[in-house]
């Protein structure tokens, strides 16, 4: 029987949150230029947020850790479709292509196996660079591999990490080490998916 555990960082005053995401919107999806890796989720809210309000943005990398996509998250789905279809970057410096497609980012999230959330970043984690630097830390920490990973932001939830492991067994050690590290002077929590359920450790 799987339950729902919530961690709870004591230190820093914060809570754990449960890993599925839930609104079902479609995402605008950008894949990244050369030299993408000081692009941020701050500057991306800030592009972004002139067109409508900006639930969710999300930093995605690959297995090299190397950033490959952004995705960008909008409170109604009238705003969705004009970025999608209006935004050229003519007039922008952020490293993006113009955005070819729309995304069910709960359908796709759904699908992937041995997923870990990572929460209580704190202002410590905002680029593709910060991502790198964190998949490293739990690598070496949990001595676990890391197949894809996320740096993602929501107004409910601040900054969060999602990590794809290679196998169950990096997964169980993911959760197990990461509530006892301290990352950059932040205490996190971690939640994960088995099975299709919640977890937590």
């Amino acid at each position: 029987l799987k339950v729902v555990v919530v961690l709870v960082c004591e230190q820093a005053g914060l809570g754990g949150f449960a890993a599925m995401p839930s609104s079902g919107r479609p995402r605008v999806a950008f894949q990244v230029m050369d030299r993408a890796e000081r692009l941020g989720l701050r500057a991306l809210r800030r592009e972004f947020g002139v067109y409508g309000e900006v639930l969710c943005a999300c930093l995605r990398a690959d297995s090299s850790r190397h950033p490959q996509s952004v995705e960008i998250e909008f409170a109604k789905k009238t705003t969705t479709q004009k970025v999608k279809d209006c935004w050229t970057g003519t007039s922008s410096d952020l490293p993006l292509y113009r955005p070819d497609e729309l995304i069910d980012a709960t359908k796709r999230d759904a699908g992937l196996p041995f997923l870990c959330y990572v929460d209580n970043f704190g202002p410590v984690a905002n680029t593709f660079e910060d991502l790198a630097a964190f998949v490293s830390f739990v690598t070496d920490t949990c001595s676990a591999t890391i197949y894809t990973s996320a740096l993602c932001w929501s107004g409910s939830r601040g900054v969060y990490a999602q990590l794809q492991c290679f196998q169950k067994i990096d997964q169980e050690r993911v959760i197990s080490k990461v509530m006892n590290a301290v990352y950059s002077g932040q205490k996190l929590s971690c939640s994960s998916i088995i099975g299709g359920e919640y977890s937590g450790m």
